[in-house]
């Protein structure tokens, strides 16, 4: 029997349709809310291109992840997983100078006026990494050495982890001492003491008790561990017991008059703060000491 010559009974009929037509409202639906989701795509992506400041690169898996959540938002049925070479191929379509490049496993999308800044900006980006990288290799073999317990911090040690620690503060800085950074950030930038390094003394102690601390872990499992004198490792006995000497640099409190610093802008004269404590003008002054 042909379907097309096939007579339904009328009730019969009417139970098929109302069988098909939620069907097809829901799928009529859900066509509507991917619709909006691929339309409210669009324009994050027609905005972000018409930033002049900004030359947008898309890594397509955030975007098909972005796309995703937006239609779980809406309330749509999704998958486990987006169809990416169709949302891609979407994407395409509709901006004619998007393009796709590979990198890896990777898929990117730029603009084709935005290739020339957005690949240099991600070469940029690659080689602050692998400075990164490099500079916690460094500073990773500089704490291997600490850990061996050598008899002291060796200056090269020593340098390098200052180093470390000024980016940590200032990561624009090109100075290698904790010293000089804690001037620059206080004279020159206004941080507050407490947003500065330590000073090269502290740090010293500092590292030193870490590689006291580091050693004892490292001798966890050995049965007569062999463990250096606290005293040489930035620990002082006291009656109450060992604590740990922060510094060997005096107090502020008792050296106190070298934070005077004068205001001084065209040349000292006797209104000046620093003559008048008969002290030598210094970095903190205004006149940096070159009066």
């Amino acid at each position: 029997m042909i379907a097309i010559e096939a007579k339904y009974h009328r009730n019969c009929l009417r139970a098929v349709y109302n069988k098909i037509r939620p069907a097809a409202l829901k799928d009529e639906d859900a066509d509507r809310l991917h619709g909006i989701a691929f339309a409210e795509l669009v324009v994050f992506m027609e905005d972000m291109h018409a930033d002049e400041d900004n030359a947008p690169v898309f890594k397509f898996s955030d975007v098909a992840n972005l796309y995703k959540t937006r239609l779980e938002q809406l309330g749509a049925t999704v998958t486990s997983r987006i169809h990416t070479t169709r949302l891609k191929d979407r994407l395409l379509s509709v901006f004619p100078d998007l393009r796709a490049h590979y990198q890896g496993r990777d898929t990117l999308l730029l603009f084709e006026k935005d290739i020339g800044p957005a690949l240099k900006k991600a070469c940029d980006h690659d080689s602050d990494a692998m400075h990164l990288v490099r500079a916690a290799q460094v500073v990773t073999d500089a704490f291997e050495e600490l850990l061996r317990m050598p008899s002291d911090v060796s200056e090269e040690s020593m340098s390098l982890l200052e180093r470390f620690v000024v980016l940590m503060y200032d990561r624009t800085s090109d100075t290698m001492e904790v010293n000089d950074a804690r001037k620059q950030l206080f004279a020159h930038k206004s941080r507050a003491l407490e947003n500065i390094p330590p000073t090269q003394a502290a740090l010293q102690q500092h590292i030193k008790r870490a590689s006291l601390q580091g050693n004892c872990w490292n001798q966890t499992l050995v049965l007569n561990p062999e463990l250096p004198i606290p005293s040489d490792w930035g620990w002082t006995k006291e009656a109450s017991g060992w604590q740990p000497l922060w510094t060997t640099l005096p107090e502020a409190s008792k050296s106190c008059h070298e934070l005077i610093h004068c205001g001084c802008k065209k040349g000292c004269t006797g209104r000046c703060k620093c003559t008048k404590a008969t002290l030598k003008c210094t970095a903190l002054c205004a006149c940096s000491g070159d009066c």
